[in-house]
């Protein structure tokens, strides 16, 4: 989960996953009804999820969701590119970037992270492609991209080395070293 600094919560957004997990209220919302992330207060022990007033996007595997208080808003990263802004006190999402209608990853991403000093969201992807003979196989490994808040742009960067298909799992994580400035 990621930390909201300015509401002092806790929040995520589970995947797709129907069942749920041990923790927190099962996921039970039709696909056409929008919610917020679920906020979670360690001080009372409550989870806070409310029906968004606008469009947005809907849960999914390959997302990550961070909260910039630069803008002081949630950024949720699908796969695909697309960025959605939840902003808590109007209860809106926006499209940031991207289309809206897509939600399903052509590029997943196993690994993403916040970089605080320059507000920017660093994933870590592979690129697949499906075959009709060899089936789903990685094509392009490696791929870093950066999406830049406050220029609602995503950046390639080329990469030395081979993370392999462990880079594109979710058996992998990284984090932002704020201290030495540095992604792990």
């Amino acid at each position: 989960p990621e930390y909201d600094t300015d509401l002092k919560k806790f929040m995520f957004i589970p995947s797709s996953d129907p069942f749920g997990f041990v923790g927190y209220p099962k996921w039970s919302s039709p696909w056409s009804e929008v919610y917020s992330p679920y906020y979670y207060d360690c001080k009372t022990g409550l989870f806070e999820r409310r029906k968004a007033t606008s469009p947005g996007p809907r849960p999914a595997c390959d997302t990550a969701l961070f909260y910039s208080p630069k803008i002081k808003k949630a950024v949720y990263t699908v796969g695909d590119g697309a960025v959605f802004l939840y902003d808590h006190a109007a209860n809106t999402w926006t499209l940031a970037h991207g289309n809206a209608r897509t939600n399903l990853s052509i590029s997943p991403f196993g690994v993403a992270c916040y970089d605080t000093k320059r507000d920017q969201i660093y994933t870590l992807s592979a690129q697949f492609k499906t075959d009709a003979t060899q089936g789903r196989f990685l094509a392009k490994p490696n791929l870093l991209k950066i999406y830049d808040v406050g220029s609602n742009k995503w950046t390639d960067l080329e990469t030395i080395g081979d993370a392999g298909e462990v880079g594109a799992s979710h058996s992998a994580f990284c984090t932002y070293d704020s201290v030495n400035d540095v992604v792990l």
